[in-house]
């Protein structure tokens, strides 16, 4: 199946794609003017459409039948993380996370912090790719750069934080309820300072443990995801450490 995203797209107008959706559209997949492709606009809606008129400059589609639309997953995951020094490491977190299954990714600035700034357009390029690689028709919301104590004020129902300095006593596959918009925070390399780690528990946030082998944040982030969306499919064992 041949996907793109095109945000706010209804079956009435004619809608030009933008330059990236055009590229991989017509000079990746190859298709032209009168083919058929699906359309989805990330908010859960996926269209079987047609490519209108097709050039160097413009690439326009129109939206010709709604297919399906799926309700917005009731269970969330909001990962908090430190972006890594070597960028790489980030986006490959972004990309998988987002293949996985996450609702939200918040960049955040900590004491320990490698790096203070990312470029959010590369950031939703990737995610765009991986929403239509992996097929969700929901797009990831990816949030600025967030100051680490604004970042604990933000309202979930459920809290966690992966902090390696203490063993926790619980694993987050043990704690991960998939009915409730979940948080959790992930430091950097050099993790939460102990004030940080301080706050996050009297903001309201638990400690857990990802695995018995200390990760890398990137690592982190993705097992976290992992341990989420597996939590939805399969019952897991409940005497698990």
């Amino acid at each position: 199946m041949s996907l793109v995203y095109c945000p706010g797209i209804d079956t009435k107008n004619i809608i030009s794609l933008s330059n990236d959706e055009a590229h991989h559209l017509t000079r990746v997949l190859r298709k032209l003017e009168g083919d058929e492709i699906h359309i989805c606009d990330g908010s859960g809606n996926l269209f079987l459409g047609t490519i209108v008129s097709s050039s160097k400059k413009q690439t326009d589609i129109r939206a010709t039948s709604l297919v399906k639309t799926l309700k917005e997953p009731e269970s969330k995951l909001s990962i908090a993380i430190a972006p890594t020094k070597n960028i790489s490491r980030f986006e490959w977190f972004v990309e998988k996370a987002c293949e996985i299954g996450i609702a939200e990714i918040i960049p955040i600035i900590t004491k320990h912090s490698e790096r203070n700034r990312i470029k959010l357009s590369r950031l939703e390029k990737i995610i765009i790719s991986a929403m239509k690689q992996s097929g969700h028709l929901y797009k990831p919301k990816l949030h600025p750069l967030t100051k680490f104590y604004d970042i604990i004020q933000k309202r979930s129902e459920a809290r966690f934080i992966a902090y390696s300095e203490t063993l926790p006593p619980k694993h987050f596959i043990n704690l991960a309820d998939t009915t409730k918009y979940t948080m959790i925070l992930i430091g950097p390399e050099g993790d939460f300072s102990p004030s940080e780690y301080t706050s996050a528990i009297d903001a309201g946030f638990y400690p857990v443990k990802l695995g018995n082998s200390r990760l890398r944040t990137e690592t982190a982030g993705v097992t976290a995801s992992q341990i989420f969306e597996n939590k939805k499919l399969i019952p897991l064992n409940p005497q698990m450490p």
